[in-house]
C-alpha cells in the first residue's frame, strides 16, 4: 500500500511540475489545441464571420492531455460567429482545467471587418479585434507540502502550514488580427495567410505570490493553400507558428479532403508535426459545411519517457446551419 502511495505521489509530482513549468518558468503559456482550424476565431479575430457559405457558424472543441500520467489536463471551447454585410460578429469561451490545480476561463467577444469590396469574389482581406475577460483560479488542496510527510510517507491529514492570500484573479483580454483568403473559383491553388497578436494588455496572472507574472504577448502567423488535385481530392498543406517570449511552436502538416461522388459528404485525413513536441494524426468527415474531426497527439518531447509517447486526444465539431450559398455573403 505504501508503495502504491509513493508511486501515485511520483506521478502527482510530475503533473505539478508540468503545470508550474507552464505557469512559472515560461510565464503562463496558453492552453494547447491541435485543431485550431476547427474554431478559426480562437486563432485570429479577423476570421470572425468571414465565411464564404452559411448564415452563421458554431464551433466546439474538447481536448484531454496527459491522461497517461494518472490525471489529465482538459480544455474545452465553444464559439459562435456570423456575417453582417461586411462585418463579422461573434465570441468564444475557453475553459482549461489543469489537474484540478489551476483552472482558467476566458470569455471573449469578437468582431471583424472585410476590407475588400463587396463585389470582389476573388479574395477577401479582413481585420479583427477581440475583447474580453480571463478568470484564473488556484486550488491549493491539490498541492503537497513538506509538513505533510510523516517518516517519509505522505499524510493528507497533516496541516500544510500555508496561508494563501490570492487564489483567483480576473484579467482583461485584447487580441488583434489580419487575414487573407483566396476564393477565386477558377484557380486550382487558393492560398491563405493570417497574423494575430493576443494578450496585448499583458495582464498580471500571478496567484499566491505578490511578484507580478505578466501573461506574455502571443504572436501567431499561419499560411497555407487549398490545392485541387482532382474533382474529388483537395489537399491543404499549412504551417502555423506561435511564440510567447522564449517559448515557440511550429506546427506543419497537411489535410486531405476526398469528396464521395454523388453525395454531400467528404472524408478527411491529415498528418501534422509539432516540432520537438508531437506527431499528430487527424481523421473526420464533412457534410456540406458541417465538420467533425478527431485527432491524437503522439508525444515525442522529453516527456515521452514518462508518457510512453501518449499525448492528447481532441474532438471538434463545426456546425454551419442555413442554406448553402453560391457566393460570398458580404
Amino acid at each position: 500500500m505504501n508503495g502504491m502511495k509513493n508511486k501515485n505521489m511520483k506521478w502527482l509530482g510530475i503533473l505539478v511540475a508540468i503545470t508550474f513549468l507552464a505557469h512559472g518558468f515560461v510565464k503562463s503559456q496558453d492552453a494547447q489545441f491541435t485543431q485550431y482550424s476547427a474554431v478559426p476565431i480562437l486563432l485570429n479575430p479577423a476570421s470572425t464571420g468571414m465565411m464564404s457559405f452559411g448564415d452563421m457558424r458554431f464551433g466546439g472543441q474538447y481536448r484531454s492531455q496527459w491522461n497517461s500520467l494518472t490525471s489529465n489536463f482538459v480544455t474545452t471551447a465553444l464559439s459562435f460567429d456570423m456575417p453582417i454585410q461586411r462585418f463579422g460578429v461573434g465570441g468564444y469561451v475557453i475553459n482549461t482545467d489543469e489537474y484540478n490545480l489551476i483552472s482558467t476561463f476566458s470569455f471573449v467577444a469578437s468582431g471583424a471587418y472585410a476590407i475588400t469590396q463587396e463585389n470582389n469574389t476573388k479574395y477577401k482581406l479582413s481585420v479583427g479585434l477581440q475583447a474580453g475577460l480571463i478568470y484564473k483560479k488556484l486550488n491549493p488542496k491539490q498541492l503537497t507540502y513538506d509538513q505533510q510527510y510523516d517518516d517519509g510517507f505522505f499524510n493528507a491529514a497533516l496541516a500544510n502550514g500555508e496561508n494563501f492570500q490570492n487564489l483567483d484573479r480576473i484579467m482583461p483580454e485584447f487580441n488583434l488580427g489580419i487575414s487573407y483568403y483566396n476564393y477565386y473559383k477558377v484557380r486550382t491553388i487558393k492560398p491563405y495567410a493570417s497574423a494575430a497578436v493576443q494578450h496585448i494588455s499583458s495582464p498580471n496572472t500571478a496567484l499566491v505570490y505578490t511578484e507580478k507574472a505578466k501573461l506574455p504577448i502571443r504572436w501567431i502567423a499561419q499560411a497555407g493553400a487549398r490545392i485541387k488535385m482532382t474533382e474529388a481530392v483537395t489537399i491543404d498543406p499549412n504551417v502555423l507558428f506561435m511564440q510567447q517570449r522564449k517559448a515557440w511552436q511550429v506546427n506543419a502538416g497537411a489535410m486531405l479532403n476526398y469528396t464521395i461522388k454523388g453525395s454531400p459528404y467528404e472524408v478527411l485525413g491529415g498528418l501534422n508535426y509539432r516540432i520537438k513536441d508531437a506527431a499528430v494524426v487527424q481523421v473526420g468527415f464533412k457534410h456540406n459545411f458541417n465538420i467533425f474531426r478527431i485527432s491524437y497527439d503522439f508525444n515525442v518531447s522529453d516527456l515521452s519517457y514518462y508518457s510512453h509517447y501518449r499525448g492528447g486526444v481532441e474532438f471538434s465539431l463545426q456546425y454551419t446551419p442555413g442554406k448553402r450559398r453560391n457566393r460570398a455573403i458580404y
